[in-house]
């Protein structure tokens, strides 16, 4: 067998062991690719781990409509496009968005507690008015339990209060 066969038969009996499968039932098939994950994930309220967001294949919007809680880090690197999460109210670890250089939005409105630290920099299409008034909204309600490291975001925003969230107006 070649090398890749081989690697192919290894992962096949780690994935039987992790499942206790045997038999008939070891004999699985997989699709040869997996399908896209959905840009919106209607029914997820909470997190009890992290929440890495992956680079996509393009630009898109990542929609949390219901999410309240992250037990751990939310991370969000690449190329995520806008990042929407209304209902998150606190996250467990480190608020971490770097180098996300398809990002130009976010909504996190309700988000009140950040365990540790928030950290945002190295995004050219994300207006830095709307980070500060992101790190102002917390420290404002329940806080930011470590350090904080806001740079390298887009400069020349003016940033509006509405009713329930902000209008951004770069020039």
């Amino acid at each position: 067998l070649t090398q890749a066969e081989q690697a192919v038969v290894v992962a096949r009996e780690h994935v039987n062991a992790v499942l206790g499968l045997w038999g008939a039932s070891a004999g699985w098939t997989a699709p040869a690719t997996l399908p896209e994950p959905p840009d919106v994930l209607p029914a997820l309220e909470e997190v009890g781990g992290q929440v890495d967001i992956r680079d996509g294949a393009a630009a898109a919007p990542v929609e949390f409509p219901r999410l309240l809680r992250v037990g751990r880090t939310v991370r969000v690197p690449g190329t995520t496009s806008v990042l929407s999460a209304p209902l998150l109210e606190s996250i467990g670890g480190d608020l971490s968005i770097g180098s996300a250089d398809a990002l130009s939005s976010f909504d996190l409105r309700s988000l009140s507690r950040i365990e540790q630290g928030l950290r945002v920099g190295g995004n050219p299409l994300l207006p830095q008015c709307l980070v500060i008034l992101l790190r102002d909204q917390v420290l404002a309600r329940q806080g930011i339990g470590g350090p904080v490291d806001i740079r390298d975001n887009r400069d020349g925003c003016v940033c509006t209060a509405l009713d329930d969230w902000y209008e951004v107006v770069c020039g």
